[in-house]
């Protein structure tokens, strides 16, 4: 009845029962909210109210606003509302929330980090200095936020307004230099996750206090065959907590798992656990990660090896082979 506009008037009638269900999100919202507040913990909780697309059945705008999409966040602390209105993205949020533990709650974090965000921005005023690579519905990164541009589906330039809003022009040295930098990102994810390069294993591994006892690397193709296959060999534990990861590629569709077989022997070689685990997968690049049961060290010093046995009387390929045992170093408290 308030709407004078007749194209709002056929929008609205055309979509009406996607916009008609905000109303049960208000009232899911409302009832959340008011059951959460009989908690103990509620006065002490943020709470982050976000989605990861907006409702893509009404049709957006513009290129850009298929991917602009709330974000709230509240807590009863908080003494009045603000609205900010710097361009920010998911991969911010975190960022934020580790700098608020790291400074009100002692939370020990890395002193390097591997975000792509930088932090949510809570200016008053329109920032739009934020760097966004945009993952589209296909997986493919062809859109790119870059200083108050865009660039969309690949091939147009377009200069972003404080209301999301696009307009279209036609720059070749912004274009070459803002492509350049999509094509770096577009290299630099692919380095790391395909080739294991989101950061030195060190720093990961100093971290959390983890010490390499044994790795066991084999990139060629080869033949997992009937014969088991030596994973790891006599690798010295000393009681602390142990892990096993292996990850390979295997060649061929298959409706089974490889079989893992871990064994602890002692100095004199005598055989005092074994263990199989359960490996579960439906990919072709096989990750399994495996932790040792508690207190399975019986003596000072014991010996773990593992082999990997193939549960069918055929052959099959497998590839990139990566094995690693690693103890989490427990320090002792007086």
């Amino acid at each position: 009845k308030t709407i004078s506009s007749v194209e709002d008037k056929e929008q609205f009638e055309k979509y009406r029962t996607y916009y008609a269900s905000l109303y049960n999100v208000d009232d899911a919202f409302r009832y959340f909210f008011n059951e959460y507040s009989k908690r103990p913990e509620f006065a002490q909780t943020i709470f982050l109210i976000t989605g990861d697309h907006p409702m893509t059945e009404i049709p957006s705008e513009n290129s850009l606003k298929k991917y602009h999409v709330p974000l709230i966040i509240y807590t009863p602390t908080l003494k009045h509302p603000e609205v900010f209105h710097g361009i920010s993205s998911h991969l911010d949020v975190y960022e934020t929330l580790l700098s608020i533990y790291k400074n009100t709650a002692h939370f020990k974090t890395p002193s390097v980090s591997t975000a792509l965000g930088t932090g949510l921005s809570f200016s008053a005023e329109y920032d739009n200095k934020n760097v966004v690579a945009i993952m589209n519905d296909n997986r493919q990164i062809n859109d790119f936020l870059f200083d108050g541009n865009f660039i969309s589906d690949d091939n147009t330039l377009f200069k972003v307004d404080e209301h999301l809003g696009l307009k279209e022009y036609y720059d070749i040295k912004k274009w070459n230099k803002i492509y350049k930098k999509l094509q770096c990102f577009r290299a630099a994810s692919l380095n790391a996750s395909a080739f294991n390069k989101l950061m030195p294993e060190n720093n990961y591994f100093d971290f959390f206090n983890y010490k390499i006892l044994g790795i066991n690397e084999k990139n060629e193709k080869f033949m997992l065959g009937p014969n088991p296959l030596n994973l790891t060999k006599d690798v010295m534990v000393h009681g602390n907590p142990v892990y096993i990861d292996i990850e390979f590629k295997r060649w061929e569709h298959l409706d089974f798992i490889p079989e893992c077989v871990v064994t602890m022997y002692n100095k004199d070689h005598k055989l005092l656990s074994e263990w199989i685990p359960e490996l579960k997968t439906q990919q072709d690049e096989c990750q399994f990660h495996i932790s040792l049961p508690s207190n399975y060290c019986y003596s000072d010093t014991c010996y773990i090896t593992a082999i990997l046995k193939n549960k069918e009387s055929h052959s099959y390929l497998i590839s990139d082979l990566r094995v690693k045992v690693y103890e989490k170093e427990v320090k002792n408290e007086k």
